[in-house]
């Protein structure tokens, strides 16, 4: 008899819609049917215009309550689940109907799964109640599919059973990247150095969106310190958003900066090609896979409210994760420079790391602990 198992998303992106077609796949071979069902985003959400389509998911209406200060999120999903075997829902302290599902299994023996990272990664404060109500849900489900290792020692630090964790080794879609990357030449790359104005070796590249927690500030400082000591050292910032300011009028003062907007597909990995290590301080997350892809070393600071995916990044071997010192940060910086077989090495090992993180690897991860909590 074939079992049925629901996932239910606040939203669903257009990142995410790989992953939720190549599992619908691989659960269908196994006999087992897959139900998405999944809200809209909210106004500050619809910003990012990240949207997904999957046209056999479920959509529903989000219904948003606000209590004090605190924004609550009741998703009308009942009727849909009532003959899932396995209900999986995000981690978030905002989503009402997850502690009625909580509730209901006691009485109806469904089983319910939690997917997320454990805790709140860009929230310093193990204090804050928000936490202290996120730690106290932890151990309730039937069965946890964390993010990646880092999750899951957080998981082992709470008592929940190792047995009942799943780790994803969470990925995107990196094979439009690969493609991308194969078909660049060496022309193109060296046109676009000289309609940019790059003469220099020392190239250094951001790209993401530019906001607040990306600590812009942070990387100008220390490109500044860089250039004092690699007199031909560049930065190219890709990118927009609310602290595009900054790079602006770093870009205007000092004509080594370049800031070059937002780009895409293609053109956006042409770009990234231009640099030989990836500055990104602050908040690293799945762009370290991008990292990966293109053999591009990241530099990162160890406290800097990254996402789980922090726990691919092996310091001095895939990338350099320095204190939270913009000296340091920077010297580490022109040490890959007057290095270049450690950097050449350091990138050849994420090419090699990019083969592992892969959607595909995601996919199995996620049938094989499905399937583990239905028996």
């Amino acid at each position: 008899m074939r079992k049925t198992i629901s996932i239910i998303q606040t939203r669903l992106t257009h990142y995410r819609v790989p992953l939720f077609q190549k599992l619908r796949e691989y659960l269908d071979n196994y006999g087992i049917n897959l139900n998405l069902i999944h809200g809209q985003a909210n106004s500050l959400e619809a910003k990012r215009n990240d949207d997904g389509y999957i046209e056999w998911a479920i959509q529903i209406k989000n219904v948003t309550l606000k209590l004090g200060g605190t924004e609550f999120v009741w998703q009308p999903a009942l009727n849909f689940i009532k003959d899932s075997d396995l209900v999986i829902v995000t981690q978030e302290n905002r989503i009402l109907l997850n502690y009625l599902l909580l509730v209901q299994k006691v009485f109806n023996h469904q089983k319910i799964a939690f997917w997320g990272h454990g805790k709140n990664f860009t929230n310093p404060n193990p204090r804050d109640p928000n936490e202290f109500f996120r730690r106290f849900f932890l151990t309730k489900p039937d069965w946890w599919f964390a993010y990646t290792d880092i999750t899951k020692k957080i998981l082992l630090n709470a008592n929940y059973p190792a047995s009942k964790i799943t780790v994803l080794d969470n990925a995107i879609d990196t094979s439009e990247l690969r493609v991308f990357a194969k078909l660049i030449t060496k022309d193109e790359i060296r046109s676009l150095r000289y309609s940019i104005g790059i003469e220099s070796k020392h190239v250094g590249v951001f790209c993401g969106s530019l906001y607040p927690g990306k600590r812009m500030d942070i990387l100008i400082a220390a490109a500044r310190q860089v250039r004092m000591k690699i007199n031909d050292f560049e930065l190219i910032v890709i990118g927009a958003g609310p602290d595009e300011y900054v790079v602006k009028e770093a870009a205007k003062a000092l004509p080594w900066i370049h800031h070059v907007g937002p780009r895409f597909g293609y053109e956006k990995v042409l770009f990234m090609k231009l640099g030989h290590i990836f500055l990104l301080p602050y908040m690293s997350g799945l762009t370290i896979l991008e990292s990966f892809t293109l053999g591009i070393p990241i530099v990162t600071m160890v406290n800097g409210n990254h996402g789980p995916e922090i726990a691919y990044l092996y310091h001095e071997q895939n990338g350099i994760i320095t204190s939270n010192s913009i000296e340091e940060y920077a010297n580490a910086i022109c040490f890959l420079f007057n290095n270049p077989d450690k950097l050449s090495a350091m990138g050849s090992q994420c090419l090699a790391d990019a083969k592992y993180y892969t959607i595909e690897n995601m996919v199995n991860n996620f049938t094989k602990g499905i399937r583990a909590c239905l028996q």
